[in-house]
């Protein structure tokens, strides 16, 4: 009986899903568009970009808009490093572009999101495994690598373990501004050598900056343009 329960609610949530996934196609579009927040009709192959970056986050999970060009990727690639491509239900953020038409319908890359929730294996419910229920029960820490759906995208160090000692680090999000504590008390990089050299390190590697808009009041993170 509660498998069947189970089995039905699971059924009408891929229903819903699946109306979703409809609602997502567009029926209509226009030839040429220039304006961002367009959403893409169809996969596409573009042949012309002009600082072209698209949300694809609808099939990648990736919150921040990829930038797209014209340059031939292997037939094999991964989704979200097929560059040349655009895909049908996903918004363009800025830029312009010209496209040629690769598929539509149920051909598109959306599409296949549905094929997949078709396959979807029954699960047996977790009511009848009262250990699992117990375990999580327990849980008080949970760590996602999800972004920017749940969070602000601002994902920062908060503790620092380095030859067995450990720091915790105080502020919030991109701001720069916090201290290291160390056993509940404020100290600084230069009062360990340890925690220097790590820093030091960090920076070196690290090829991104803040910036801060004006009128804003917020920081974000600057990443150099890849050749």
């Amino acid at each position: 009986m509660i498998n069947a329960l189970i089995g039905f609610i699971q059924e009408g949530k891929a229903e819903k899903a699946l109306d979703a996934i409809r609602h997502m196609l567009t029926q209509q579009s226009m030839v040429w568009r220039d304006k961002s927040g367009d959403k893409v009709p169809a996969d596409l192959r573009l042949l012309q970009v002009e600082n072209l970056r698209v949300d694809e986050s609808m099939l990648t999970g990736e919150s921040l808009p990829i930038e797209k060009n014209t340059a031939i990727v292997d037939s094999n690639a991964a989704l979200r490093d097929r560059f040349c491509l655009v895909y049908s239900g996903t918004l363009i953020s800025y830029g312009t572009a010209l496209g040629m038409v690769v598929t539509t319908g149920d051909k598109t890359e959306i599409v296949r999101i549905s094929s997949m929730l078709r396959t979807v294996p029954q699960l047996s419910t977790p009511l009848l495994r009262l250990p699992a229920v117990e375990t999580l029960g327990s849980v008080t820490v949970i760590c996602s690598d999800k972004t920017g759906t749940l969070t602000c995208n601002e994902m920062t160090v908060k503790a620092v373990l380095v030859n067995n000692k450990l720091f915790t680090v105080a502020g919030v999000g991109y701001n720069p501004e916090g201290d290291f504590e160390i056993i509940d008390e404020t100290t600084t990089i230069e009062d360990y050598s340890h925690l220097y050299e790590l820093v030091r390190a960090a920076a070196l590697c690290n090829n991104a900056r803040l910036e801060r808009p004006s009128g804003t009041g917020l920081y974000r993170v600057i990443l150099p343009k890849v050749p």
